[in-house]
């Protein structure tokens, strides 16, 4: 999958954005690899790589940057969901510079209630927020259950 995206554009009005993607030339471009087992777990199945690239924006006041993304999701004996993210951001003002989160997903009976445990560790940005904060990595946990309500809509609390 490969894209390309205004930086200024307004999904508000978005005519005005054939004039800003044509005239500025600040894009958002990506591509990505990835395979699954099986296209009916798409979704629940896959690795995948991605790659994206931010112009510098001068309406927005923020540089040029990049980055690398790393996912990946198993889909075993229709029951366990375990899965590992892990991103690298160069510059482009984002909030963290570095981030891996895992965890793992329980589901009973496929297409029903998830039970999950997620943990994640991340590094802000230092040329976003200076060197002081690099140092204070941030480390999160997190237990949810989505609580699937028809085929398509689902509830999910977490805590």
């Amino acid at each position: 999958m490969t894209g390309i995206g205004d930086l200024n554009g307004n999904p508000a009005d978005v005519f005005t954005g054939f004039n800003t993607f044509t005239n500025s030339n600040e894009y958002f471009t990506h591509v990505e690899v990835g395979i699954t087992s099986n296209k009916d777990y798409m979704l629940l199945d896959n690795i995948h790589v991605s790659y994206w690239h931010r112009d510098a924006s001068v309406a927005q006041a923020t540089p040029e940057g990049w980055g690398l993304v790393f996912s990946a999701t198993k889909y075993i004996q229709e029951k366990y969901l375990p899965f590992l993210r892990v991103a690298y951001t160069d510059n482009s003002g984002s909030l963290m510079q570095f981030a891996a989160s895992g965890g793992i997903g329980y589901q009973p009976k496929p297409g029903s209630h998830l039970f999950g445990l997620g943990l994640n560790w991340s590094q802000p940005n230092q040329d976003t927020y200076g060197c002081a904060l690099v140092h204070e990595n941030q480390y999160i946990a997190e237990l949810f259950s989505r609580i699937q309500l028809s085929q398509r809509i689902a509830i999910t609390p977490n805590l």
